[in-house]
């Protein structure tokens, strides 16, 4: 179970990794925006762990 909870968190982040990167090329956040919520999706990916 905790590995379908894993896949399916990756799922979601990489959803809002996509969803940042165009709110960025669209400019509708601000320049130090995509950084920060950028390494707080990346801290939460590496606090999944294994597969």
């Amino acid at each position: 179970m905790l590995a379908a909870y894993r896949e399916l968190r990756r799922g979601v982040i990489a959803v809002q990794t996509t969803e940042l990167h165009r709110l960025d090329e669209d400019h509708e956040i601000s320049d130090t925006t995509p950084r920060r919520l950028q390494h707080e999706l990346d801290l939460e990916e590496t606090g999944l762990g294994g597969t």
